[in-house]
């Protein structure tokens, strides 16, 4: 955990043209966020990295915000749905996470945030913006891909999701594209030796097209509860048992050369400050 901030972000400025078709947007709800499709293939994410001692602050305007967005049984949509945070020794940094398919989704999801601000109030939309006090640099956006077809899910571990897990590990990697083949070789070895060996954490991985270091790749370990992470042997003990400690320590050092981690840290979801729009 030795990052500065978890990540070098960069603000995504998003396409001046806008798909305007409204048959084509697959956001199914326009007033709230309770029916959004996280099958969908991408994400847009927003991050906040918070100075730690003004943490209090930015998560009470949000525990408020949320409070006035109550409507009924309901809350209305304000385009961040889904709270992660992830926690360095001198930094919290919060992701948060909306599903989207095509491009006119985002404008969907635009939309939605200017119309509740409206609804809500100006008084209160700069009650809630008082949490920026906590920001530290660099915050902003990204846009990421769901990589599916590099999961690691081994048979009989549940199929969990960002949605669904409650902690886990955000390990940010970087490849080497001059040895492409190489990269994906060993981290072929890596997935085959882990699915062999059953290993209990699940793995998804993004991709960030967009903000930050592009071409990033996120390896997601997610655990149903604290309980079940803490328990997961690491993944060097996973692969000395499958492969022996030399053809491991082999492996490791592969991964680390062609596809190395530039920032690791333990994260868990915020329930308490998403907007999923469940009764409360």
């Amino acid at each position: 955990m030795n990052c500065r901030g978890m990540i070098a972000i960069s603000i995504v400025i998003l396409p001046l043209f806008s798909l305007a078709l409204c048959a084509q947007v697959s956001t199914p709800s326009m007033a709230t966020h309770r029916n959004l499709d996280w099958t969908s293939p991408s994400r847009w994410v927003h991050i906040d990295n918070i100075d730690p001692k003004l943490e209090s602050v930015f998560v009470s305007c949000r525990h408020q915000w949320l409070k006035d967005l109550a409507q009924g049984d309901s809350i209305l949509g304000d385009g961040r749905p889904l709270f992660w945070c992830a926690a360095t020794d001198t930094t919290r940094t919060y992701f948060t996470l909306y599903p989207f398919r095509i491009w006119a989704d985002l404008d969907a999801r635009r939309a939605m945030a200017n119309r509740t601000g409206q609804l809500v109030g100006e008084e209160k939309g700069k009650a809630y913006d008082a949490g920026d006090a906590a920001l530290v640099p660099p915050h902003g956006s990204q846009l990421w891909s769901r990589v599916p077809s590099d999961d690691i899910l081994a048979p009989g571990v549940d199929s969990l999701s960002e949605l669904t897990a409650a902690v886990g590990r955000m390990e940010f990697r970087q490849v080497d594209w001059s040895n492409w083949d190489q990269c994906q070789k060993a981290y072929g070895e890596l997935r085959a030796a882990l699915l062999e060996q059953r290993y209990p954490l699940v793995c998804r991985v993004f991709s960030n097209n967009y903000g930050g270091k592009q071409g990033d790749l996120l390896l997601w370990w997610l655990a149903r509860d604290s309980s079940s992470y803490v328990s997961a042997e690491s993944i060097r003990t996973a692969l000395e048992k499958g492969l022996g400690k030399a053809r491991a320590d082999d492996l490791m050092a592969r991964l680390d050369r062609y596809f190395p981690v530039h920032c690791s840290a333990d994260a868990k979801r915020r329930d308490d400050m998403s907007n999923l729009d469940q009764r409360r």
